[in-house]
């Protein structure tokens, strides 16, 4: 019989000299023990729970880590009473408002509890599942875990992009304890204590704006299911996949994109027909646009990433939009008044040209000794 065992079958007795004993037992076994199992604490009862919001729902996945301690007091319940009693702690406590109303939270596929080893061959508590709630194109979205009031521990509240959103939180992105497995040293001393979060939503292509850590500078996530390439590149910058492959995958992506309407194609051709260029204005032509438009992306995506901390980019996309427009105007009314100029300066250079190259004619002509008969057509001697 292991020492978990024994525990049980005490507990269940109900005697209170025997559950002190067996509680006096299992603080020598933690004391003897080494105290890497739960670093903040054998009582600990630790919970995360990571939210995403769709355009019509909102998930919660909801982590509970008890220690060793509260697991003991609770194995003489039975597994079925324990699995009861958490639900209802988590239904009672983790609270969801959504523009100003209450969601009901409803449990998405079966729940998963287990009893992983702690310290001195004692179990732990693991409980993982899923919550969700209907919602329908939300705007504000207010989450309150309220679980296990007065209990010592880590409580933490992460975000997560959702699908057909764009959602700004100071609800980090990172969880640093990776679904409470494994507790960053250097914040043992002041452990993570969020149990309020809120979501700014607005329709969007699964994006999330959230610092990676608590107290940290915003950044911007996407949804990977939203776009496959860059599921791709992720696996491949970690390693996974053919790097070499993916590259030219990007490289042929690139030159059909390329072959797509913009990119300065029109105003390209109509510039060399224009000018009457040649096959090498061509080539130096497309070269100058290629390099532009190479460091006119990195511009903007330095511009984009700079100001999406401070306006959400679906807001930012339509007055970029805007401005590259304008400026396309503005070269366009230059070339044509480049255009206009010259033609108006030729036109007044020819007219004095055929002026005075009458008058040079009749002069040169009539007194040119180089031909007879030039001379006598103009009346020469």
């Amino acid at each position: 019989m292991t020492v978990s065992d024994f525990c049980i079958y005490v507990m269940r007795k109900g005697d209170t000299i025997a559950r002190t004993a067996v509680i006096a037992v299992v603080f020598v076994l933690l004391g003897a023990a080494p105290a890497d199992a739960h670093p903040l604490g054998n009582f600990s009862v630790n919970h995360l729970s990571t939210v995403s919001i769709s355009s019509d729902r909102v998930d919660v996945r909801y982590v509970l880590d008890q220690a060793e301690i509260p697991t003991v007091q609770e194995r003489g319940l039975g597994r079925p009473e324990v699995l009861r009693r958490k639900l209802g702690e988590i239904r009672r406590g983790l609270t969801l408002t959504v523009d100003g109303q209450r969601a009901a939270l409803r449990l998405v596929g079966d729940p998963k509890l287990s009893f992983p080893p702690g310290a001195g061959e004692l179990a732990t508590t693991r409980l993982e599942l899923t919550l969700d709630a209907v919602v329908r194109s939300p705007r504000r979205v207010v989450l309150h875990d309220g679980t296990f009031e007065g209990r010592i521990g880590w409580k933490a509240i992460v975000s997560a992009p959702g699908e057909r959103t764009a959602v700004r939180t100071r609800a980090p992105s990172g969880d640093p304890t990776h679904g409470l497995r494994s507790y960053p040293k250097d914040l043992l001393r002041s452990p993570l204590d969020q149990r309020d979060a809120s979501f700014s939503v607005r329709s969007g292509q699964g994006t999330l704006i959230a610092p990676r850590s608590a107290g940290g500078h915003a950044e911007t996530k996407a949804d990977a299911r939203s776009d496959g390439l860059t599921g791709l590149f992720e696996d491949a910058a970690a390693g996974r996949g053919v790097l070499m492959l993916l590259l030219l995958g990007a490289l042929g992506w690139g030159a059909l994109h390329a072959l797509s309407p913009g990119h300065g194609k029109a105003m390209v051709a109509a510039y060399l027909v224009g000018t009457r260029g040649s096959a090498r204005d061509a080539v130096v032509l497309g070269a100058t646009v290629t390099v532009t438009h190479t460091i006119g992306v990195f511009a903007l995506g330095l511009v984009t990433l700079s100001l999406s901390q401070y306006v959400l980019p679906e807001r930012l996309y339509p007055w970029l939009t805007l401005i590259s427009g304008l400026m396309v105007v503005l070269v366009g009314a230059g070339v044509l008044r480049s255009r206009l100029r010259r033609s108006h300066s030729q036109g007044h250079h020819h007219h004095d040209h055929h002026h005075d190259h009458g008058h040079s004619l009749s002069h040169s002509w009539s007194c040119s000794p180089r031909s007879r008969s030039t001379r006598w057509r103009s009346g020469c001697s």
